[in-house]
């Protein structure tokens, strides 16, 4: 998940880009419990 989170904070990518299936990486991390991931993504305008 980390590398992914990378990626996505690098500040040409966009933190509410959607998976195939439609899932955000804000909402991903949020289903899993992973609360530092999900701090980080809203910090990053993540929605």
């Amino acid at each position: 998940m980390l590398k992914y989170l990378r990626r996505i904070l690098s500040p040409d990518a966009d933190p509410n880009a959607k998976e195939e299936d439609g899932w955000t990486p804000l909402g991903i991390a949020a289903q899993r419990g992973h609360t530092e991931t999900v701090a980080a993504l809203r910090a990053a305008g993540g929605r």
